[in-house]
């Protein structure tokens, strides 16, 4: 059958209200959402490059890339990183080296450095579903 003027004028789906970005997942137990960074663009630091985040994430979102920054270091301290786990998992296995001061792994290393603690981290979900 040929599509009709009501088919072609009426959409059949309600567009899309949810906002791109990263956002707290405001869970009650949740520790993750106090260092998540709430934005849709971030600036890469020592770039002029500007990333878009084109979806909705949160600290219960699996199978992401993130982006820890350092506000104390005015350079700009950042690590990326991927994980299949949710990411308050994954940031809860970076507080637990930064709290036991081990500096066995980059994130550890750099926030177990001088006059450095984890109120200096900032969370960002770059991108999800890789």
């Amino acid at each position: 059958q040929p599509p009709n003027l009501r088919k072609m004028i009426v959409r059949s789906a309600l567009p899309k209200t949810t906002k791109a970005g990263t956002f707290p997942c405001n869970t009650n137990r949740c520790e993750t959402y106090k260092y998540i960074l709430c934005k849709d663009q971030v600036e890469i630091p020592n770039t002029q490059k500007v990333y878009t985040i084109l979806n909705y994430y949160s600290c219960a979102s699996s199978n992401v890339v993130y982006m820890i920054t350092c506000t104390r270091c005015s350079t700009g301290g950042i690590y990326i990183g991927e994980t299949g786990h949710k990411m308050r998992t994954r940031m809860n296995h970076h507080r637990h080296k930064i709290y036991t001061k081990s500096c066995d792994t980059p994130v550890g290393q750099h926030f177990c450095s001088q006059n450095h603690s984890l109120q200096d981290t900032q969370v960002l979900i770059l991108k999800g579903n890789f």
